[in-house]
């Protein structure tokens, strides 16, 4: 007997209809396992390595399902980013205004990184009268701690000799090359790797990273491993 149109039809949409929701549950199982959801990460440079790549290793390792988007962007663009939902996560420097769901990931004071041979290198604080006449390496105008060097920096007797602005981990390496003197963190040091000493700058100016989410964003547990990573690394080897 062969079937009618109808019943054809009818078959065609059931067969639709079930082959829907197959994909429907599969997709459900993906995003409770996170397999093929491709993760949106934003950080500043200065977390890159070894701190987030580290983290990414030791969460996601060898696994082949979790596709992954590392932007690396200055800390105004990811926190717009991310209140567009456009970042699942992103790692970013402490902003004036901060929202509750913005978790403290590690705070420490400015300072200020030479290489071994240079005079500064000598003191037990920076102040800026002693960078007066020094080419100074500091953050961008993006970067929210740049109000705050800006502040301090005006308090000297006259100002520094020129000014090279550019990401904290940059400022590192220029001042490595003996391009000046910079004005950065010891995460960012750290994470430059280029042999620098670092000295405490007086006005004391906080430097904090924060891990921030999109609004109403539900938690993700590898996402929240990521962080949890991210954190313990700042956290380790690094003087209060």
């Amino acid at each position: 007997m062969d079937p009618t149109a109808e019943a054809l039809m009818l078959y065609r949409e059931v067969e639709r209809l079930y082959l829907g929701l197959d994909q429907i549950a599969q997709a459900a199982e993906d995003i409770r396992a996170h397999k093929n959801i491709v993760i949106r990460i934003g950080t500043v440079t200065s977390l890159v390595r070894p701190y987030l790549q580290t983290a990414i290793r030791e969460v996601i390792g060898d696994r082949k399902d979790v596709p992954l988007i590392v932007d690396v962007e200055n800390s105004r663009h990811i926190w717009e980013m991310v209140e567009k939902a456009q970042y699942d996560i992103g790692f970013v420097y402490r902003r004036q205004r901060m929202s509750d769901r913005a978790l403290k990931l590690r705070q420490m004071p400015a300072v200020v990184a030479v290489p071994p041979s240079h005079p500064i290198a000598t003191k037990d604080v920076c102040t800026p009268d002693d960078l007066i006449d020094e080419r100074i390496l500091i953050p961008g105008r993006n970067s929210p701690v740049r109000i705050a060097f800006d502040s301090a920096l005006s308090t000297a007797m006259s100002a520094p000799a020129s000014v090279i602005e550019t990401s904290m981990l940059n400022c590192c390496h220029f001042a490595a090359e003996g391009m000046g003197v910079a004005i950065v963190d010891e995460i960012s040091t750290r994470a430059a790797n280029a042999g620098l000493v670092t000295i405490p700058f007086s006005p004391n100016i906080p430097v904090s990273y924060y891990a921030i989410r999109p609004s109403g964003s539900h938690r993700i547990a590898i996402i929240d491993e990521l962080v949890d990573r991210v954190m313990f690394h700042l956290n380790s080897d690094v003087p209060a």
